[in-house]
């Protein structure tokens, strides 16, 4: 019987033809950004720039996105300043009475990875597009836009009106076959 058995399910192995052996993946990616401008920081200022996020393109700059934090590289916080005097938003080491750091989010729409039509494989980005709030401070409620810094950098900074706010794309994973 057990020979019966083997020699029938290596017919049907043989008949079914030679199958290549995938791997799904995934990569942590943590892109940040509006449009095709990425989120990056530099001696604690924090800007967007042209860097258009590509399908599986190794990420240098990543940021975690968590309600109610979003945190940089290094683990540093975004936030603003506390008082309301400088409405551009900057890093800080730590949450502290001279810097707002908490944030509340407003879904704009997710972002999926495609489906295989297996629908067990999973091909492309995740994660989503939002806006920003300022949760606590002088500004609460306020929204994150950005405003142009030069030519080719745009800064971060509160404004009231919900019109005038940044949709922000977070790409958090990418799934490949490997």
């Amino acid at each position: 019987m057990l020979k019966r058995i083997t020699l029938a399910a290596a017919v049907t192995l043989m008949a079914a033809g030679a199958a290549g052996a995938s791997i799904q993946v995934r990569q942590s990616v943590g892109w940040l950004g509006e449009g095709d401008w990425q989120l990056r920081q530099e001696k604690g200022e924090v800007y967007l720039v042209k860097s258009r996020y590509k399908g599986g393109a190794r990420v240098t700059h990543t940021w975690a996105v968590s309600n109610p934090t979003i945190k940089g590289p290094g683990g540093r916080l975004l936030g603003y300043d506390a008082k309301g005097r400088d409405p551009k938003a900057r890093l800080v080491k730590k949450a502290g009475k001279g810097d707002a750091t908490r944030w509340s989010f407003e879904a704009v729409s997710y972002i999926s990875p495609k489906r295989s039509k297996s629908d067990r494989i999973r091909v492309g980005p995740s994660g989503m597009t939002f806006r920003v709030r300022a949760a606590e401070g002088p500004c609460k409620g306020w929204y994150l836009a950005t405003k142009a810094d030069g030519k080719d950098k745009k800064a971060l900074v509160l404004v009231r009106a919900r019109k005038d706010a940044a949709v922000f794309t977070y790409i958090e994973e990418y799934y490949y076959v490997r």
